[in-house]
């Protein structure tokens, strides 16, 4: 069951699901419903946005990695993390 939030508390779980979504595209954790990534990671955020809003920001963020690829370490922070960057057409 979804917390009741304000609109202003949705659009920051929202982007926080695509964020999340990108990160397991990114990161090789799986996107796609069943993989560890999606259950671990993503699903998680059904709870806060509920079944419909969640299936709905989950299908059409996918639509935007169409085509994407991932560029590996393209970023070293001061603490030497390193990132990898989606690459869009």
């Amino acid at each position: 069951m979804p917390l009741d939030t304000t609109p202003l508390d949705k659009e920051y779980y929202i982007n926080a699901l695509k964020s999340m979504i990108d990160s397991c595209f990114c990161y090789s954790y799986g996107h796609e419903k069943g993989s560890y990534g999606y259950k671990e990671y993503i699903l998680p955020y059904q709870n806060d946005l509920g079944k419909k809003l969640f299936e709905k920001t989950y299908n059409d963020h996918l639509k935007t990695l169409d085509g994407c690829s991932v560029e590996h370490d393209t970023y070293e922070d001061a603490e030497g993390c390193i990132y990898n960057t989606i690459i869009r057409p």
